[in-house]
């Protein structure tokens, strides 16, 4: 898939804003280039990865793609996105060799399945990175296989936590930019907007604790379950006041609002299958559509820190972490069987179409990529000013949706 597509996943919403409501065609524009930019100078993140990366082909049909995990053909995928009984199964290599596989083995719980490919040449396999856990803010990209760009760049905005089939949910939506937990909209009818909660409050703490972000205090409602009851102290103004809510699901929204949340939830492409329920994943904003679950998501050190698992949201996507991977595998004989042929040192092998070893190297000159690096950092910098005034037109957009759908009813 195109980066002109990604685009289009990232900012759907902001582009049929604008057609609606006169965008600014040179604002789209720049947005195409900056995010094109992007992609490029994300490539040293994720240049040893794609070469582990390929797409998971079932009579005919690319279902998800596949990271290989180990280079005697062990090919990790996401189980739902595919048929699981009496199917021809494959993978491609590099866009266009393809491979027989057999289907090893399902992991139910993490929506895994483990494929082996019949190849007598070692693959290209993902080191999966065990250190210290990826924090808040921290900038991914998804390896794709057959190309230089990354698949999709985004940010890790929720740690990892369990994902039950129902998180609980507060009813506010928070400004993303400031230093605190800022209420930028309270939904009416949730129990936030029943506890007296507004637009405009600053939440201090939750249970005794403060949250200096609103990622951070995202993280923490999702480890509690629909029902319980959590205190909240709330400083409106010049007063602080205390606060007891008991969380509700999601589906408690009123029909109206939980069909318009739907709607919007649905603005960046169709969600997965199978989209809560893991024992453990961490969030990010990279828009992958489901049959691109499956694949490794790096940092910008080329640290592969998990597998992209859903595609759960607008803005939501769920990763399962290396370290449960491992922790997964550990047991597995396949795991600890010797690779049918170690690569040379310093090299990536990857069979091409006639089945032989194409070395390329992993690694690219530290000064290119040190460059490469510093490129994407500065358009980084250089975009915020324009997300930061998509989020504005958005929500102003919405208001306008709102009071049209106030007006219809009068």
């Amino acid at each position: 898939m195109n980066s002109s597509r990604f685009f289009f996943f990232l900012f759907l919403p902001l582009l049929l804003v604008g057609l609606a409501f006169g965008q600014n065609r040179e604002t789209n524009d720049t947005l195409r280039k900056q995010y094109k930019d992007l992609l490029w100078g994300h490539r040293p993140a994720v240049a040893e990865a794609q070469h582990a990366t390929v797409n998971v082909v079932v009579d005919g049909k690319q279902c998800a793609l596949g990271t290989v995990i180990h280079p005697n053909g062990y090919v990790l995928t996401k189980a739902s996105e595919m048929p699981l009984e009496g199917k021809e199964y494959r993978v491609m290599l590099g866009g266009s060799t393809l491979i027989p596989a057999t289907l090893e083995k399902t992991y139910k719980k993490f929506d895994l399945a483990l494929l082996k490919a019949k190849t007598d040449k070692p693959m290209a396999a993902v080191t999966l990175y065990e250190g210290k856990p990826p924090a808040l803010g921290t900038f991914v990209a998804a390896a794709a296989p057959g190309r230089e760009d990354p698949l999709a760049i985004g940010v890790l905005s929720v740690k990892a936590r369990p994902m039950a089939n129902e998180r609980a949910f507060l009813g506010v939506s928070l400004d993303t930019t400031a230093d605190k937990v800022l209420i930028d909209e309270v939904i009416e009818g949730t129990c936030a907007f029943d506890a007296g909660l507004k637009a405009g409050d600053v939440i201090l703490k939750l249970d005794g604790k403060a949250y200096k972000t609103a990622g951070d205090f995202i993280n923490a409602v999702g480890g509690y379950d629909p029902g319980d009851r959590v205190k909240m102290v709330v400083q409106r103004g010049d007063d602080v006041k205390d606060y007891e809510v008991q969380l509700r699901k999601r589906s408690s929204l009123p029909p109206q609002r939980q069909q318009r949340f739907d709607r919007m939830n649905r603005m960046g492409g169709e969600l997965s299958a199978r989209l809560a329920d893991f024992p453990s994943v961490f969030q990010t904003d990279l828009p992958v559509s489901p049959a691109e679950c499956g694949g490794p998501v790096c940092d910008l050190d080329g640290n592969v820190l998990g597998i992209n698992i859903a595609r759960a949201g607008r803005i939501k996507t769920y990763t399962i972490p290396s370290s449960k991977i491992v922790a997964l595998l550990k047991d597995e004989a396949f795991m600890k069987a010797a690779p049918m042929r170690p690569a040379p040192s310093g090299v990536v092998a990857s069979p091409d179409a006639s089945g032989a070893s194409d070395a390329t190297a992993a690694t690219a000159d530290p000064t290119s990529i040190r460059k490469q690096i510093e490129r994407s950092l500065a358009e980084i910098k250089a975009s915020r000013t324009a997300l930061d005034l998509a989020e504005k037109q958005l929500r102003e957009s919405l208001k306008a949706v709102d009071q049209r759908e106030k007006a219809g009813k009068k």
